[in-house]
């Protein structure tokens, strides 16, 4: 049985706290490379023991290196070391007692699926504070509107960056209601522009509730692009979901970056929106951020929507419409396509 090989990719910037990563990797993939019945009840004896021991050293040292580094997950790392170090005393129990239930197989897949996915998933992000902790993430961002999306791109709200300091990063929620937030969740922070493309950060979220999002480990992702939008006339009927209400619009124009609607209930700026159209046979579904009201009064009936994070299949569909319409504007001698 073959377990997952020590990386590069793991190296902490700690030359002891590597030491010790490289002794587990060894130790868990040295079991493993045995058969079940090469596993002796001895060497399990040994290995859960060896393991016990590898916690009280190791996490001791870990712990140490995230308090003189104001790490801001120390005391919710702690505690998932705290859970692992019961749980091996757990199987030590279990294997005294001859309770442990194929005792090799759960041995194996328990240092796997807890020890070394420990490393490579939760120390790893505290490896990248450490490494990241004194780069300022840069004041373009401060004071922006913006869009607060999973690690996996869902939109879960918007938000407004209010503070910076070096990668640490303070969000008001302007969503309305609380987010699906937990301690550790990796975030895509896009600002809202007139641009192409806004800037982005990524970032981990280490204290949250309904009004404040404080975020560590902010690196930023995506440059603005500062060409202008080609903006394309139309006369579309659109769907638009509002908060808790769902009414009809009609687009009027289209840019690769958003668009111009014209709805017969007055929408808040800032606000996001999810929009259902069709274009070419295609069907949109897409959140936006309300950013301005055409004439400067937020009672006006026409709105500018921006595209909070398109896929590149939907730019692509998005773009290819845009590009068709300027080709028949241009036969048409110019005028813009209704």
């Amino acid at each position: 049985m073959s377990i997952r090989t020590w990386s590069n990719n793991y190296i902490s910037g700690f030359p002891e706290v590597d030491t010790h990563h490289k002794i587990l990797f060894r130790m868990v993939n040295d079991l493993a490379s045995r058969s079940s019945d090469r596993a002796s009840k001895d060497v399990l004896n040994a290995y859960v023991h060896n393991l016990d021991v590898y916690c009280n050293t190791h996490f001791d040292l870990e712990e140490k290196i995230m308090g003189d580094n104001q790490y801001p997950l120390k005391e919710y790392h702690a505690e998932m070391h705290r859970n692992l170090r019961q749980a091996v005393k757990t199987i030590n129990r279990q294997l005294e007692e001859n309770s442990l239930p194929e005792p090799y197989e759960n041995i194996i897949s328990f240092s796997d699926d807890e020890f070394i996915k420990h490393v490579a998933q939760e120390d790893l992000k505290f490896f990248d504070y450490f490494k990241n902790k004194d780069n300022m993430l840069g004041k373009y961002f401060l004071g922006r509107r913006c869009g607060i999306q999973s690690a996996s791109g869902e939109l879960l709200g918007s938000g407004k960056v209010e503070s910076i300091a070096k990668n640490d990063v303070v969000i008001s929620n302007t969503t309305g209601l609380p987010l699906p937030l937990n301690i550790n969740d990796s975030l895509k922070i896009s600002t809202f522009s007139d641009q192409q493309e806004a800037q982005a950060f990524t970032a981990n979220v280490y204290q949250h509730d309904s009004e404040i999002i404080r975020l560590f480990n902010a690196v930023a992702i995506m440059a603005a692009n500062q060409r202008m939008n080609f903006r394309i006339s139309t006369n579309i009927q659109a769907t638009l979901q509002y908060e808790k209400e769902t009414f009809r619009v009609n687009i009027l124009d289209v840019s690769s970056g958003g668009l111009m609607v014209e709805s017969g209930k007055p929408l808040a700026l800032h606000k996001v929106v999810l929009i259902k159209f069709t274009l070419q046979n295609y069907r949109f579904e897409e959140h936006c951020i309300v950013t301005r009201a055409i004439g400067g009064d937020e009672a006006a009936n026409t709105y500018g929507i921006k595209f909070i994070s398109l896929s590149s299949s939907v730019s692509d569909k998005l773009n290819s419409f845009i590009f068709q319409q300027q080709a028949i504007a241009r036969r048409k001698g110019g005028n813009d396509p209704t």
